[in-house]
């Protein structure tokens, strides 16, 4: 009996070990979606080749068109047959402070924000709408960012919790039928000064095409979408 409780104790020690590795204090200021549903696609060409635009760990960091202090993540994921996309994170940039001789993460102060009071849904529904109309994703149907943005909030967000599509429907990774998945988690937050140095959004470069003769002419200017 003793060794029985013993072997249970330590299994149940050891999977609370493992998914507290999956715990990102930053993704409790961030909102997120994997385009994870069949037919979607995207085309990261232009998002490349824009302006105001860093590569911070392999992902593309640009400022918010809904709030210019808060960043937009976008993220190759390809983990498994099931989930497979491009990643849409909204995430407020964070700080470390002392609190009682204790790290705690919280908003960075000059920016004003506050992950409770923040619309992350309206953030969403944005930057999945600026994404679509100009055709960096495809296949996503203003059904389907009605249907994210509405279940889109803080803490929606990370390894375990971010929103995927599963059985027709959208809905954040730990309700589906899937196994919870297992990965180290960095606590090291999101540092404002990894948002683009310039504080306009991003820009991206303007349609090319190509003439009957073969020669490749380009007319270069800001294109914004009007939302």
């Amino acid at each position: 009996m003793k060794k029985t409780l013993l072997i249970s104790t330590i299994f149940v020690l050891a999977f609370a070990a493992q998914a507290f590795s999956c715990f990102n204090p930053t993704d409790l200021f961030a909102t997120e979606v994997v385009l994870s549903k069949p037919g979607a696609s995207y085309d990261l060409s232009l998002i490349k080749s824009a302006d105001n635009v860093s590569f911070d760990e392999g992902a593309f960091v640009y400022r918010s068109h809904f709030d210019k202090g808060v960043a937009i993540i976008l993220t190759e994921v390809d983990e498994a047959d099931f989930l497979k996309g491009l990643s849409v994170k909204v995430q407020i940039p964070t700080e470390a402070v002392l609190v009682d001789g204790v790290t705690d993460l919280t908003e960075a102060r000059d920016l004003n924000l506050s992950k409770d009071s923040f619309d992350f849904k309206s953030a969403m529904r944005t930057e999945l709408d600026w994404l679509n109309i100009n055709g960096i994703i495809k296949g996503i149907s203003r059904e389907d960012i009605a249907e994210i943005s509405a279940i889109a909030e803080a803490g929606i967000a990370g390894w375990n919790s971010r929103i995927v599509y599963e059985n027709e429907k959208w809905l954040p990774y730990d309700k589906t039928d899937k196994p919870l998945l297992f990965r180290d988690a960095d606590c090291g937050g999101f540092d404002p000064e990894k948002l683009p140095w310039n504080e306009d959004t991003i820009i991206l470069p303007a349609p090319t095409s190509v003439s009957f003769k073969g020669k490749l002419t380009a007319s270069w200017g800001k294109i914004k979408a009007d939302l």
